[in-house]
């Protein structure tokens, strides 16, 4: 693993494909091992799988077995229609019944569910003549509705108004690997690519992505796929130059790698040059 890892920054789209493809073969890793039995337990049936989800909406009547899986939210066949069209930057809609979900996926959607998701993105919703459609709502409501909530998150519960503010509990949360402080400081607006106020930074102006997989461990796999999904640039550098990507090399992180790669991460960007230094011995392996 430590051979491919460090020599897919340099070797390319080929590289890549390797990585893959071994990603998939290697039964060893104990982290792979416990995510693949969770992936076969929650996709032995549509049932099961929305049982162990927990879907707590209103539409929890009209089969829902659609999954948002950069929100970690499932929507009805009707609602996900919606969803689609707001475009894959706000929801990326897959049916746990049609698609081939990878574990990643389904790992964020058990740790953060609809439940734990509206507990702060409609936290602010009007209590009376509430706007929230329910089971007979025609699509104009519906759409009227998800529009505010997942594009202007009007109905968000917000802690922090200035940016500093913002980055610091974006900071927090991944330290604390806190899935819910994360989606706060997404409800808040926070620009999830900005530098964070880290002193003892592995390298300057890392981001909140550097961060997370840097530090990730069995428990918090789900915190770098937010990140990955909801970030509108994975290949920010560091003060030193350094990517997402690179730091997986270095840490020879296959999960997080993966990650990346399904977000298309580029493999184009050189590695400075005492990282290249240290991957050099292996590229004519």
């Amino acid at each position: 693993m430590d051979t491919i890892l460090r020599t897919i920054l340099v070797a390319g789209a080929e590289a890549a494909r390797r990585v893959y493809s071994f990603i998939r073969k290697n039964k060893n890793g104990g982290i792979f091992r416990r995510l693949e039995r969770l992936r076969k337990e929650m996709m032995q049936t549509s049932a099961k799988a929305t049982q162990m989800l927990t879907y707590e909406d209103p539409f929890s009547l009209a089969d829902p077995t659609w999954l948002s899986t950069n929100l970690g939210i499932l929507t009805c066949i009707e609602c996900s229609g919606i969803h689609r069209e707001l475009g894959v930057h706000y929801s990326r809609m897959q049916s746990l019944t049609l698609d081939v979900l990878g574990t990643s996926e389904l790992l964020l959607a058990k740790n953060i569910g609809n439940a734990g998701f509206n507990e702060i993105m409609e936290c602010c919703l009007p209590s009376e003549d509430s706007v929230k459609p329910n089971p007979g709502s025609d699509m104009t409501a519906r759409k009227d509705y998800i529009t505010a909530k997942y594009i202007e998150r009007r109905y968000a519960r917000k802690k922090h108004a200035d940016t500093s503010a913002k980055l610091h509990s974006l900071c927090e949360a991944v330290k604390t690997r806190d899935i819910f402080g994360l989606l706060q400081a997404y409800a808040d607006g926070v620009d999830l690519t900005e530098k964070i106020p880290l002193a003892n930074g592995h390298e300057p102006d890392e981001t909140a992505l550097h961060l997370a997989v840097r530090s990730v461990d069995r428990t918090s796999l789900h915190i770098v796929d937010f990140l990955v999904q909801n970030s509108g640039n994975l290949d920010k550098q560091t003060g030193k130059g350094s990517t997402a990507l690179h730091y997986c090399c270095l840490t020879d992180n296959a999960e997080c790698l993966k990650l990346l790669l399904r977000g298309k991460a580029s493999i184009e960007i050189a590695l400075h040059f005492w990282c290249y230094k240290r991957a050099s011995p292996y590229l004519s392996e």
